[in-house]
């Protein structure tokens, strides 16, 4: 009958629209794969005191890292005299400059997340 051919047509015509789509799909998600890669997906952060005569946890280690632990460690010293700010950049859970045990610590537990 004719509403039998219709009801072929249509379903035959929603299938093609659906394999047209899941073929645009397929690049798409490799790109947006690719590019997650490098975006942040991990933290970590302390506050701690540097100094056991002054003050409180006024100083802190940032660490932002993407999938391959590479990324960047942020430190923050607090002390009566100022405020002095580091960057370390961070390739694959390592960095050649050197670190204070806080940024150790916040960096390693940051890897193993």
């Amino acid at each position: 009958t004719h509403g039998e051919g219709d009801l072929a047509q249509n379903i035959v015509g929603r299938i093609t629209r659906m394999e047209a789509m899941h073929e645009e799909a397929g690049p798409r998600l490799e790109r947006l794969e690719k590019l997650n890669k490098t975006n942040i997906q991990k933290m970590g952060f302390v506050r701690f005191n540097p100094f056991q005569d002054t003050g409180g946890d006024n100083s802190f280690v940032l660490t932002l890292l993407d999938e391959e632990n590479s990324g960047v460690l942020i430190s923050s010293l607090y002390t009566r005299d100022g405020t002095r700010i580091y960057g370390k950049r961070i390739e694959r859970g390592r960095t050649r400059y050197p670190m204070l045990e806080e940024e150790k610590q916040v960096l390693e537990e940051t890897v193993s997340k």
